[in-house]
Parts: structure tokens; sequence; C-alpha cells
């Protein structure tokens, strides 16, 4: 059940790499809840939910209550056709659908909640973070920098690796120290996601930090155009000097 994903960062992937475009209506681009969480220069590179299996193991109480309410809803039209419940008979069919309506709010009204709120919930990597989206209407943020992601575990039972869903436990320096994504649908792609994200992470501060001697050296020169004070160049180069 991969369901493209609609944003205005090209090269965004949904589930399993399924490439999207942008979303546009009445020629007006619309902006996720996801879009207005992400910073300057920040795109998501891969992103997921729980795998539909967890909203049907959810979901099952609820399942079951519909498939026993049309059974009675059936039963009900059947076997009280030839009542009249002391009624004329047009308030007769009103009475049996009204009992039928009784029967289906419930279950109907159930399922729709689980599936509105398992479609609201994303596991998200940006090139900078993970982020965990909750909530149909209040929403609920949890992010992760990946500079402090220090290990990611996978675990997979059998029947998850048939039908490609499992448990990631992200292991940070950050006070909250784990974070567990249970039954998330491709794990595999999110964990290389992360791990890909990562390296470009790190790999594009290690040239920055190559930069530095470079950037230090400009800035003497616009020191010596006078462009720029000695103040100036020395609170620069302060700043540059403690990212080594």
């Amino acid at each position: 059940m991969d369901v493209p994903y609609f944003q205005n960062s090209p090269g965004r992937t949904w589930g399993s790499a399924v490439k999207v475009k942008p979303y546009e209506r009445d020629g007006e681009w619309q902006v996720s809840y996801l879009d207005k969480l992400l910073g300057k220069d920040e795109a998501v590179v891969f992103s997921t939910r729980r795998h539909w299996t967890f909203f049907f193991g959810a979901s099952w109480f609820s399942l079951l209550l519909f498939v026993l309410a049309v059974a009675a809803a059936i039963g009900i039209n059947i076997y009280t056709s030839s009542l009249t419940f002391g009624l004329p008979p047009d308030r007769q069919i009103i009475a049996r659908e009204g009992i039928v309506i009784l029967l289906l709010i419930y279950p109907i009204g159930s399922i729709l909640v689980r599936y509105f709120r398992w479609q609201a919930e994303q596991y998200v990597v940006s090139n900078l973070r993970v982020i965990h989206l909750n909530g149909i209407f209040s929403k609920s943020v949890i992010d992760s920098s990946l500079e402090k992601v220090n290990d990611i575990m996978l675990n997979q039972s059998l029947v998850g690796r048939v039908f490609d869903y499992g448990d990631l436990e992200i292991l940070t320096a950050s006070e909250a120290g784990i974070n567990k994504f249970a039954h998330i649908a491709h794990p595999l792609a999110f964990k290389g996601a992360m791990l890909n994200a990562k390296r470009e992470l790190e790999q594009m501060g290690n040239r920055e930090v190559d930069q530095i001697p470079d950037v230090i050296s400009k800035l003497a020169g616009l020191r010596d155009q006078g462009v720029i004070s000695e103040d100036e160049f020395q609170t620069e180069k302060t700043r540059l000097l403690r990212q080594l």
C-alpha cells in the first residue's frame, strides 16, 4: 500500500522510494504540515508510516463489530419484515432503517478514526534529522538530529520480512536516548536512507572544515583591504577555529 506523498521538495520519496511530484490545486501550491516543519535547505529524502497490518491488527475488534452489525442488519430486514411494531407501513421501514443505522454507527466510526490516525502518523528522514509526526488535529512532533544518531537497531520477524515491516530503535546522544519506531513499513529502506543521509551530512561537515583555512585567508584579505575591521576579522576567525 505505497501511497505517493505530495510535497513541494523535488525528489522526495514515500515508502518504497516512489518518486512524487508537488501537489497543485486551483493554481496554488498545497503546503502540508510536514513541509512547514522543514528548515532552510532541509528536504525529505524518505518517508513511511506504520505497516498496513498494524492498522488491521489495531482495528480487528471494530471490524468484527462491523461484520456482526451487517449480519444483524440483514437479519432484521429478513426476520422482522412481517412485524408491524404497531406502526403504519411507512414508519415500519423507517424504524428498521433506524435500527440498522444505530448498529453500524459505532463500528464504522471507530474504523474511520483509526484509519485517519494511521494515515496521520509519519516517520520521516530528512537530510538533517529524523522526524516522527503524529496526530490528526493536535500534532505531536519528535525529531532527532542525524548528527546525534549513534546506532540503529533493526528487529524483523519472519512474518515481518515477508510483508516488509519491522521495528527500529534509534540510539541518540540526546536526553531521550532511544527512539523506537514500531511496526513501520519498509524498515530496511528507512534505515538505509538514515545511514546515507548521516554519511552525506558528515562528509559535508568535513568539507566545510577543510575549507576553513581558505575562508580565514580570504577574510584576512578583506581586512587588509579595509572592507572589514580587525575586530570583525578576529571574531569570525575565532568562530571558524572553534569548528576545527
